[in-house]
């Protein structure tokens, strides 16, 4: 069979999908093309891959199709918001850590060695805020960023079969044993796997805020189609093969669940604090123990974590500034590290699968107290959300503790990504726009109705 007839039927079967979404919701607002497009960049691949130009231009250099592709979304989140009036005071005062990371990360171009690459990175990763930002003004902000990432869903999980399946040169990647890794749309096995961890997320508070509305004509085509677009996505989480994304998402759905429980409990902010004291003593419990070797010896991984803490050893003695680190996403760039990127033990890795580390590679012990005080403040938020007993609160909570998690093994802070994305969109403060709270409360008032129910 041709392989352009199941790419046409995946087109078609898309298309079906958003109609009934549209159908079903009876909320859209054209502006979230604009964070749609921009996310749907993020989550899959640049844009000269798409157009077929791939320019070839180094990765310090820079490419201007890809540039555009992030630039233009960008200029159109500035417009949105300036046409809406929104508050970039407000907004700048409610979340001042993050703003003043960017700052720093901003500054650190005077001593990267690749000033300008820098510079132009930090200014797409902060296209995320602004997304966020378009986000936070919609006249119904919950249910615009459940709807954002559903649709996204609906596309990017049957084109990664499709291109899996038929397109193996786009969907598949040759690993460094030469065996087929299965990356879908995305660059690499990893990044599907988070890809479908976060959209899967979503597609399960989509379907339990379903399962829990009124019930109506379509209700069950909209749970049906949830539920199968979510076994796509557990297919493709299989193929994958990621093992962190794959922990994530079963964690995820388990927090989910037991935030319901948690806010039956007496005392449940202080339980949840001395649970996570918990889980802090038991990472250092691991340190001294090493319990994580029997854990990846259990999931089929080797006890180093498929090689990452020899990799982590290593990138620690390249000579990174303690305090000031070596400026944005330049360390991946210099010679040095060019050369470990080469050599034969370590062929072709670009990154330290550490979130955490890369904040000391990117500034140092200045970037990574910066850090830990955004997610300091972005704990105390979602732990407020969380007892305000929405569902919005609950996912705040789990996104939350699964970025922690994540970026033990991955890296996400301050990547252009879909968890980091997500991460800001739950955990930042937002100004008080007259349709903002009042959105929330609606969506409050329905969780009580659906509870009662």
């Amino acid at each position: 069979m041709p392989r352009q007839i199941p790419f046409l039927l995946c087109i078609g079967f898309i298309l079906w999908l958003l109609r009934q979404d549209v159908r079903s919701r009876g909320y859209a607002s054209p502006a979230l093309l604009v964070p749609g497009l921009w996310l749907a960049l993020v989550c899959s691949r640049p844009l000269d891959f798409w157009v077929g130009t791939n320019a070839g231009i180094s990765s310090t250099g820079g490419n201007p199709v890809n540039m555009m592709g992030f630039v233009l979304p960008m200029i159109g989140a500035f417009i949105i918001l300036a046409k809406r009036g929104f508050s970039w005071s407000a907004f700048l005062a409610g979340n001042r850590a993050v703003f003043l990371l960017y700052l720093f990360y901003l500054i650190s171009m005077v001593w990267s060695p690749f000033p300008l690459a820098s510079c132009k990175r930090i200014f797409k990763d902060f296209g995320c805020v602004l997304m966020v930002a378009v986000v936070f003004s919609e006249t119904m902000p919950v249910e615009a960023a459940k709807l954002l990432f559903v649709r996204l869903a609906y596309v990017l999980f049957p084109l990664s079969v499709v291109f899996i399946k038929y397109f193996p040169a786009i969907g598949r990647v040759p690993s460094r044993s030469g065996e087929a890794t299965f990356n879908g749309v995305c660059w690499q096995k990893n990044s599907l796997g988070q890809l479908v961890f976060v959209m899967g997320l979503f597609l399960v508070w989509d379907w339990l805020d379903i399962r829990n509305s009124p019930d109506t004509p379509n209700r069950k085509l909209q749970l049906r189609i949830r539920l199968g677009v979510m076994l796509i996505g557990m297919w493709l989480l299989w193929v994958s093969d990621s093992k962190t994304s794959q922990i994530c998402l079963a964690l995820g759905i388990l927090l989910f669940w037991a935030t319901r429980q948690f806010l039956q409990w007496q005392h449940g902010r202080r339980r949840i604090i001395i649970g996570l004291g918990g889980v802090v003593c038991l990472l250092a419990l691991n340190q001294s123990l090493g319990l994580t070797d029997h854990i990846a010896e259990l999931l089929g991984r080797e006890a180093d974590l498929s090689g990452r803490t020899l990799i982590w050893k290593e990138l620690l003695k390249m000579g990174t500034d303690p305090v000031k680190g070596w400026g944005f996403y330049s360390f991946w760039d210099t010679p040095k590290v060019q050369d470990f990127y080469d050599s034969e033990d370590f062929n072709h890795i670009s990154e330290a699968h550490n979130g955490y580390l890369e904040a000391f590679f990117d500034g140092g012990l200045i970037a990574v107290c910066l850090l830990a005080v955004i997610l300091l403040r972005a704990g105390k938020r979602v732990m407020d959300r969380l007892f305000t007993g929405t569902s919005f609160g609950r996912l705040a909570f789990v996104f939350w503790f699964l970025a922690l998690i994540y970026n033990n093994s991955e890296s996400s802070f301050f990547r252009m990504s879909p968890l980091w994305f997500t991460f800001l969109l739950f955990t930042m403060d937002y100004p008080s726009l007259p349709a903002g709270p009042a959105s929330i409360a609606v969506e409050e008032s329905e969780d009580a109705v659906h509870s009662a129910a």
